[in-house]
């Protein structure tokens, strides 16, 4: 075997391997938030489980801008010398604490702010509380770009699960304890705080380093371009709740009590978007390592596998979750909830849009251009406001908008991405499974008492779903026996 077959070998074991990690890791980071969105309705009122909701995405703007932007940022640079990973993690550690201080005050400071601009003051106290989550999460995410820029995905993958674990059982131990909101969001903030103090142990330290630093202009200029562009996308993904609460109505308790139903389906509907988290993970360091090489024929032959397989995979789930909506908020929730069933439906699709820009921007970013990351999501920020203001959850809208703007320009820049044949396909089979759903009858099997048969009911239903799906992908060949012996080589790493 060539050397060059064997380089190729080793990228696709260590993309496979990588894929299976991050993506058990993403499937056990979404348990674990079930496991807290199931556990908080029991413990505390609709309106204190808003207040929660409406929190956490305010912090988690925050979160996900520091913890990605971070985490992103030293990935690209260990990615382009691994010989210089540990002095590049010293320094992005020395970097990330100036910054994470001050952001973390100006959010602690603002929070009355805040509080009266969406005219509840209940919202001050669990605000100040939740200023404890970004100073210690984004350094925690310094030591997930060092382990993602080194592809070490195993060790990242294990303090992710330890992340997962440790927050749900804060949040839900804590809400028990106190049944309160402000107890459920200190127990957030605990959880945090041990997961940094364990990170170094878990992500140890690399072998045949050379000293080196990186440029501070260099380093802030990428990740200020590439904070921007993250904010940007998750004020993106979270306007339709922000505006729920601004809008819906002038009695905070009704505000409140919308927004705990919109939380609740959007926590579902986000599925879409968080089972191809992973693939970002993944993609984010080969494609950075590939471009600033100058490797133009790998560069395009990733996209074009990497937007096949997440357009098919998203499509699939948001299908899935948009055809079952009523059954799936009864089943996670319970009967109030399933008010918001119809929006659920248009919510999943638009998740999956979100989800799509999401992998087109950090392909994007990855190749070294975060500038223009930042300008789609502007732009597809500002039609997700105009159109939400006239019409609350027209966000899938303007995410499709987004999706197209990315795309054009990836084709341009690279001359590869969504192939037409297969998003003609994968919506012939996504007709499919609307079509099987409304032939079965809601009631298959009548054995079980309750919500059991309900939930048992739903198995059956997504079974035989996802089974026409794939009936369709193989007969309008985008399944061929490529992607199967594809999946056999995954088994056998």
């Amino acid at each position: 075997m060539s050397a060059s077959n064997q380089e190729k070998d080793s990228l696709v074991k260590t993309i496979t391997q990588g894929t299976i990690y991050i993506t058990a890791a993403k499937l056990y980071f979404i348990v674990s938030s079930y496991a807290i969105y199931f556990a908080l309705p029991r413990l505390i009122s609709s309106e204190l489980f808003g207040i929660y909701g409406f929190v956490i995405s305010i912090v988690s703007i925050i979160n996900v801008v520091l913890v990605t932007g971070t985490q992103q940022t030293v990935s690209k640079f260990v990615s382009e010398d691994f010989r210089k990973a540990d002095s590049i993690k010293k320094q992005a550690l020395k970097l990330q604490t100036i910054i994470a201080s001050t952001i973390t005050l100006v959010y602690f400071f603002s929070a009355p702010l805040i509080a009266n601009i969406f005219n509840d003051p209940a919202l001050i106290r669990p605000l100040q509380i939740s200023a404890l989550i970004p100073m210690f999460y984004s350094l925690y995410a310094v030591y997930v770009g060092y382990l993602n820029g080194q592809r070490k995905f195993l060790p990242q993958a294990i303090l992710d699960c330890t992340y997962s674990t440790l927050k749900a059982a804060g949040i839900i131990i804590l809400a028990l304890i106190t049944s309160s909101v402000n107890g459920a969001i200190f127990g957030f903030g605990v959880a945090v705080i041990i997961a940094f103090l364990l990170a170094p142990f878990v992500s140890g330290q690399s072998t045949n380093q050379e000293k080196g630093k990186i440029s501070v202009t260099t380093f802030l200029k990428f990740q200020s371009e590439l904070l921007g562009a993250i904010l940007v996308s998750n004020l993106l993904q979270r306007a339709d709740l922000i505006l729920i609460k601004k809008y819906i109505s002038t009695d905070s308790v009704i505000a409140n009590q919308m927004a705990g139903y919109y939380t609740a389906l959007m926590t579902i509907a986000g599925v879409t978007y968080q089972a191809i988290v992973s693939v970002a993970f993944i993609i984010f360091p080969i494609i950075s390592k590939a471009s600033f090489e100058q490797q133009k024929d790998e560069v395009k032959s990733y996209i074009r596998q990497i937007t096949k397989y997440t357009f098919m995979l998203m499509a699939l789930s948001a299908t899935v979750f948009s055809s079952n909506a009523r059954v799936v908020l009864e089943v996670l929730y319970n009967k109030e909830y399933t008010i918001g069933a119809e929006a659920l439906t248009i919510a999943a699709y638009g998740l999956m849009f979100f989800g799509l820009i999401y992998i087109l921007t950090t392909i994007i970013s990855s190749s070294g251009k975060p500038r223009i990351s930042l300008i789609v999501a502007v732009i597809t920020l500002a039609f997700s406001i105009s159109i939400n203001i006239l019409l609350i959850s027209a966000t899938t809208i303007a995410m499709f908008i987004g999706v197209l703007l990315a795309s054009i320009y990836i084709y341009l820049i690279f001359k590869a991405c969504f192939n037409l044949k297969s998003v003609i396909s994968v919506s012939i089979a996504v007709i499919c499974m609307y079509l099987v759903n409304n032939i079965l009858p809601d009631t298959l099997i009548n054995l079980f008492p309750g919500k059991l048969n309900i939930i048992i009911n739903l198995m059956f239903h997504i079974g035989i779903q996802t089974s026409s799906y794939l009936i369709a992908l193989i007969i309008t060949r985008e399944l061929t026996s490529y992607e199967f012996n594809l999946i056999r080589k995954v088994i056998k790493v």
